[in-house]
């Protein structure tokens, strides 16, 4: 199992890297967009009831994806005032969705939620990411690269300090096999990632700015990953998905990032502008 994610991820980051660096930002916020749509779907299938069965389950579905892609792309192209009002043509065209074909009612209010849940635990993470990596002094790629860093630094720090160290179950009922050991060893590897980034690529950042985003992005990262988690064990699977073989689906990837990416581009805007 290890060996295909090893493989995945030699093949998909260099991509991602060269398009975060090199790439336009119209570029990034497409590829997130489209990326996103699929986490999107994966989100609505685990989050949408489908007990009693109906007909109409997948349509719906779609429907939410639909307009929770639509959403981020605009508000990730136009930002501001535009994305504000997005949001809330998006509430108003989902909610009038299920105005129009209610049944079956025991389900609506679960389905209402999930629909909405779409943009709010998707979209509005991933639109931070664009706006982080839009920045109009360029540092973008700078920022971006340092939260996937931290993000995924920490994940693979966790694991294989858990593995090695172990013993003490963190929150078992969302992932039975995350250790405290392991989280400690992941908050470990974001700080020091955070700190081998300021001297690598990053140097407007203090050993303050990196303890802060490494620490607190690490937790961030670890709690949305519990998170999805939990949407996991309530549907009952074990992936969100297929699409990256050896890792799961995108939500089984980006589930750190979600959290983790509105500090980044919050904390980059407050204190440098």
């Amino acid at each position: 199992m290890l060996l295909p994610r090893i493989l995945t991820a030699l093949v998909a980051a260099p991509l991602v890297v060269a398009l975060v660096i090199w790439g336009p930002a119209w570029g990034f916020s497409l590829l997130v967009t489209l990326i996103g749509a699929v986490g999107l779907h994966e989100y609505h299938a685990l989050a949408w009831p489908s007990s009693p069965p109906h007909p109409r389950d997948r349509s719906g579905r779609h429907f939410a994806t639909a307009i929770a892609t639509g959403w981020t792309g605009l508000a990730a192209a136009m930002g501001g005032s535009f994305a504000l009002a997005g949001l809330v043509a998006a509430m108003i065209v989902l909610l009038t969705f299920h105005l129009s074909r209610p049944e079956p009612i025991p389900s609506l209010n679960a389905r209402m939620s999930a629909s909405l849940g779409g943009i709010l635990y998707g979209g509005l993470p991933m639109v931070h990411m664009c706006w982080l990596h839009a920045r109009p002094d360029g540092s973008g790629w700078r920022w971006i690269c340092l939260l996937f860093l931290v993000v995924w630094c920490g994940d693979s720090a966790a694991y294989f300090g858990g593995r090695a160290f172990g013993k003490h179950k963190l929150y078992p009922v969302a992932s039975p096999k995350k250790t405290v050991e392991g989280s400690v060893f992941g908050l470990l590897g974001s700080v020091g990632v955070a700190l081998a980034a300021r001297a690598w690529f990053h140097p407007s950042l203090t050993v303050a700015d990196c303890l802060v985003l490494g620490a607190a992005g690490g937790a961030l990262g670890q709690i949305g990953d519990l998170v999805e988690s939990l949407w996991k064990r309530s549907a009952g699977v074990k992936d969100s998905g297929t699409f990256f073989p050896g890792h799961g689906g995108v939500l089984d990837r980006v589930d750190a990032l979600l959290f983790a990416a509105p500090l980044f581009y919050w904390y980059a805007r407050w204190l440098f502008g």
